[in-house]
């Protein structure tokens, strides 16, 4: 196998964990506005991220919240 095969074969690890994350709980919006698409993938990657880093400061304790948790727990504070 090429080194950089092997190389790329290493690295995406991240990259489908992400995919996978955007993709369980993605907004099924669609606009024909072309930054409201644009504003939704980011506000979705923005909750990935701070779910990543919720689970990452109480991987030890008993209080780290689920996915599906930490957003509805997003949504009714913004409510």
């Amino acid at each position: 196998m090429l080194e950089i095969v092997r190389r790329y074969n290493t690295s995406m690890g991240g990259v489908d964990i992400l995919d996978k994350l955007l993709s369980s709980y993605r907004p099924r919006l669609r606009s024909k506005k072309w930054w409201w698409n644009l504003f939704s993938n980011a506000l979705n990657l923005a909750v990935v991220a701070a779910w990543r880093l919720h689970r990452e400061l109480y991987q030890e304790s008993s209080t780290a919240l689920s996915h599906l948790d930490f957003r509805r727990d997003i949504t009714t504070h913004l409510l």
